[in-house]
């Protein structure tokens, strides 16, 4: 992450990598600024108001837009656990997927 957040690509990670590191790394840093100006004044966060906070700082893209539209629809509560590990175990199995899809490229290529 320091790499992306001074520019630099690190060793082996591709443009387009490079780029949702950097989306993370922004995102990252907007949603602590936003908590730590709110704690500076006293705030008190609900569970409910946290989930909004998270949801709101991901990255701009389809695939989490997807997955927040999918989150809230028909939901009263939204409970912030429930949501962390929804939103960790995605980014796991995204990763997985893009990870078996690099390696059956290289795969495919090498015959």
């Amino acid at each position: 992450m320091v790499k992306a957040l001074y520019r630099k690509q690190p060793e082996g990670m591709n443009n387009m990598d490079l780029k949702d590191l950097e989306a993370k790394v922004a995102t990252t840093i907007r949603l602590c600024l936003i908590i730590s100006d709110l704690k500076r004044v006293d705030v008190k966060f609900k569970d409910e108001d946290k989930v909004l906070m998270l949801l709101n700082s991901l990255p701009a893209s389809s695939t989490y837009e997807n997955l927040v539209t999918t989150l809230m629809w028909g939901k009263e509560t939204l409970d912030l656990e429930e949501i962390m590990s929804i939103l960790l175990g995605f980014n796991q199995r995204k990763k997985a997927n893009d990870e078996s899809s690099y390696g059956e490229g290289l795969v495919a290529k090498s015959n």
